[in-house]
């Protein structure tokens, strides 16, 4: 009985100095970081506004098979099938900020939650989860997948 107890403080107290060997995590992305106007690729416009709303404009066929993203489907196929391969030109819903506070094995991670609500007229119940990585004006949002790595989706738009 005593090993066993022994035991248990060795592992607590392991876990204890790993957690704290990383230090203190940066600061959580603040919605001042996020909200404004971002570009995208082909033309797509993301707009975050400080109440918690969110507009694209000019969406692409990339960017809505990102929202209809399925691993068990090919891209496009819930485009093709659900919405007969149409591309809305704008899609609207709200935005948050959700941290992904890591583990010992993968680092924390600031992510944009886009919960669609509508493609042009028609109401949806999507989510797109965008990383956000870089810092200040560097900051990017994009889609981070194992099988494929990180891909950038939205860049501030420059100045106008």
């Amino acid at each position: 009985m005593r090993g066993r107890t022994g035991y248990a403080s060795l592992v607590l107290a392991l876990v204890l100095v790993a957690a704290g060997c990383g230090g203190e995590p940066p600061p959580t992305a603040a919605a001042a970081d996020v909200t404004g106007v971002w570009c995208g690729p082909e033309r797509d416009v993301l707009t975050l506004d400080a109440a918690g709303g969110f507009t694209v404009t000019d969406v692409s066929a990339s960017l809505i098979d990102e929202v209809l993203h399925d691993e068990d489907f090919v891209p496009g196929y819930r485009r093709e099938t659900e919405h007969a391969g149409a591309v809305p030109r704008h899609g609207a819903g709200r935005w948050r900020v959700f941290v992904d506070r890591g583990d010992m094995f993968q680092a924390r991670r600031d992510h944009v939650v886009l919960d669609w609500a509508t493609f042009e007229s028609i109401k949806v119940d999507e989510e797109l989860e965008l990383t956000l990585a870089g810092e200040g004006a560097g900051l990017v949002l994009g889609i981070e997948r194992v099988e494929s790595g990180f891909t950038t989706l939205f860049s501030r738009c420059p100045a106008a």
